[in-house]
């Protein structure tokens, strides 16, 4: 995805949090929706200085294969 924006007209930088857990609630609007994976996908952004990219998984569900 960076990749692509950057090589576009106009070029674009972007910077990726993943945050891989539960959801409680799936809104319409993204910034609304709650649960485990959007508080870590903000956690990562937040932690974001110098590297394009974080992954934040909960280690309870990689050890269960994420099954959500």
């Amino acid at each position: 995805m960076r990749l692509t924006l950057k090589v576009a007209t106009p070029s674009v930088d972007v910077r990726q949090s993943i945050g891989i857990g539960g959801v409680s609630s799936l809104r319409a609007a993204v910034k609304n929706s709650t649960g485990e994976a959007f508080t870590l996908s903000g956690t990562g952004s937040m932690a974001l200085k110098v590297s394009i990219w974080q992954f934040m998984p909960n280690p309870l569900s990689l050890a269960s294969g994420c099954n959500y």
